[in-house]
Formats: C-alpha cells, structure tokens, sequence
C-alpha cells in the first residue's frame, strides 16, 4: 500500500489514442493542420478550390515513382552517393 499512492491504479490503463508512445508523430500531425489552417485563413480563394489539390495529385506520382527507382539504385549499390565519387 505504501508507495502506490492515489495513481498508483491508473500506471495500468492504456493511453487514449496511444498518445504517449506516438507523440512526435501526433506532433507533427497537429503541426501540418495547424499551417493548412493557417494557408486556408491566409488565402481561402486558393485553398478551398479543388484545382490544387488536382494539381498536386498530378505531381505526386511522377516524383513518387523517380524517388522510388533511385531508393532501388541507391540501395543496391549501382549509384555512389559519397562526396569523394
């Protein structure tokens, strides 16, 4: 009994959402909204319009797809990425 004190039931409980063991990521998560809000306060014209976010999806899978043979290059040893090279 000693040494428990009032808290000492609660060590047991799982964290809601599991917060604790995914704070950085929860971190960043609330860092990104927080400055879509603020791009959506600052120019709501731009965006709240479905055009960028078309645009943006247009992008997203040609650097995807380049990023991804470069990662296969890079870490099969074809490409040498050392300063010296």
């Amino acid at each position: 009994m000693r040494g428990k004190g009032k808290l000492g039931i609660f060590k047991k409980v799982p964290s809601i959402l599991g917060f604790r063991e995914f704070r950085l990521q929860w971190g960043i998560f609330l860092v990104l909204v927080v400055v879509v809000i603020l791009f959506i306060i600052g120019s709501p014209t731009t965006f709240l319009s479905l055009k960028i976010y078309l645009a943006v999806m247009g992008v997203i899978p040609f650097t995807g797809v380049i990023a991804l043979g470069m990662t296969f290059m890079i870490v099969s040893g074809e490409m040498d990425l050392s300063f010296t090279s």
